[in-house]
């Protein structure tokens, strides 16, 4: 008898190649794109990027004013960065304050 290729065989193996190249084979791909499209790293420029800081907390109000304050003690310029308080469960018509 005859040993033709499958297409059941083919499908198998082109699967272990996928997993191969999910694996191994996009780190050396990057890798080879690094090499090419090389870029200079900056590497004290002064410049301070913009930033958010998101609290997210439910019938924690406690949490919050930790929350908050630890974002404050982070050595971030004055006056950055903004930050918002996503509150769920606050029985209160005024919400809360930061």
């Amino acid at each position: 008898s005859a040993k033709g290729i499958y297409p059941l065989g083919i499908l198998f193996w082109l699967f272990v190649a996928l997993i191969i190249y999910t694996c191994v084979g996009h780190l050396f791909l990057l890798a080879l794109f690094g090499l090419v499209q090389r870029k200079p790293v900056l590497a004290d420029s002064g410049a301070t990027p913009s930033l958010t800081m998101l609290i997210a907390a439910c019938y924690e109000e406690d949490v919050i004013a930790h929350g908050r304050d630890n974002c404050l003690t982070l050595g971030y310029p004055a006056g950055r960065p903004p930050i918002l308080a996503a509150v769920g469960g606050i029985d209160r018509p005024g919400g809360v304050h930061l």
